[in-house]
């Protein structure tokens, strides 16, 4: 599979990073622009990711123009947007401004194509960009200094070590100021972490799938990902200044890099050796009706774990990529659980969406 990060671009809207730990670059000169209010802590953000390697441009209100990215997009600035690599909103972006209830402005934030990292849990409500259903954000106790992991194995946790249940301390001082996505429900999208209390750190959404069951039109053009990990109340100059410590930056940096990098090539090729073969149907059968959402286990559409549409889409990249093969190929599995799952629900897939 291709690693698209050296030669990636991401767009960073409004947020605040400052202290975050030294060590190997994520990044090759990928371009993020920063966009929001332009707080010193969203400034101190911008240059913690200059550090990382990212080149990073400003999009802040008080510069006005088309550097203002609040209320109806014109073209130029919506232009700005698809051109980049990753979309990255600043848990200071007032919600207000990049939506107000406005289904226009709420459509075309939807409707960028370009990947999008969103701070800000007050833009997730049903109010506004539609992202889960509900209005209310709680703002959190020193508890929420545990980020309780639910997918340990997804390339976001890499280079961490989480305790034995799975947990571990992600944030410093003053976590009253983090604002997380409130509820147990993460809708369509795959919840990578809760706070202990259980509402919602990290979650990520495919494109072209609704956020949740009732979201009508609310349809992301483009990957999406919340990520609480700036501070937010208090009103302070510091306010989008980054209130992770070294573990849950890392978590961050890997999540800006996997974004970043772009959907999975959706090549089918699991164990990355160059092919998509049976080595690689027999590793997402082993993790059939899994509820993951990595990728290299099968999940090639990133939603709601291995399912019959995973099987379908490995199916036609198959067949497309061995001339001459059989769909007939895909029930030689050798383990009897997943033969059996094959036999009796799966066969009958074959011949299902051409």
């Amino acid at each position: 599979m291709n690693n698209l990060r050296l030669s990636a671009m991401a767009l960073v809207v409004g947020c605040g990073m400052s202290g975050l730990s030294s060590g190997a670059a994520f990044a090759a000169g990928e371009t993020i622009v920063l966009v929001g209010p332009g707080l010193q802590g969203e400034i101190d953000f911008a240059a913690t990711l200059e550090g990382q390697g990212y080149n990073v441009v400003t999009k802040f209100e008080s510069s006005g123009g088309d550097e203002d990215l609040t209320g109806v997009l014109n073209a130029s600035e919506i232009s700005s947007l698809e051109s980049a690599d990753l979309v990255l909103i600043s848990r200071m972006a007032n919600s207000a401004s990049y939506s107000g209830d406005d289904p226009v402005v709420n459509a075309q934030w939807n409707g960028i194509s370009t990947p999008l990292i969103n701070m800000s849990s007050y833009l997730l409500r049903s109010s506004r960009w539609d992202w889960i259903g509900s209005n209310t954000v709680p703002n959190q106790t020193s508890s929420s200094l545990v980020m309780d992991v639910a997918s340990p194995s997804d390339p976001v946790f890499d280079g961490v070590t989480l305790a034995a249940d799975n947990s571990l301390v992600a944030t410093i001082a003053d976590p009253s100021r983090i604002n997380f996505q409130n509820g147990i429900d993460g809708g369509n999208g795959s919840v990578l972490a809760r706070d202990i209390n259980g509402n919602i750190w990290i979650s990520r959404y495919v494109a072209n799938k609704p956020f949740h069951a009732g979201s009508g039109s609310a349809t992301p053009s483009g990957r999406r990902m919340f990520f609480m990990a700036s501070a937010g109340e208090g009103g302070d100059a510091l306010g989008g200044n980054l209130l992770l410590n070294e573990d849950g930056t890392q978590i961050f940096l890997n999540a800006v890099s996997d974004m970043i990098s772009g959907s999975p090539d959706h090549s089918g090729d699991f164990d990355l050796d160059g092919d998509i073969d049976l080595d690689d149907f027999q590793n997402m059968m082993n993790h059939m009706y899994v509820d993951t959402a990595v990728y290299s286990q099968g999940n090639i559409d990133e939603y709601q774990g291995v399912t019959e549409d995973d099987f379908l889409l490995f199916r036609d990249l198959y067949l497309a990529a061995n001339p001459g093969s059989s769909a007939s190929d895909l029930v030689m599995v050798p383990e009897p659980t997943t033969a059996a799952l094959l036999i009796l629900g799966g066969v009958g897939l074959l011949s299902r969406k051409k």
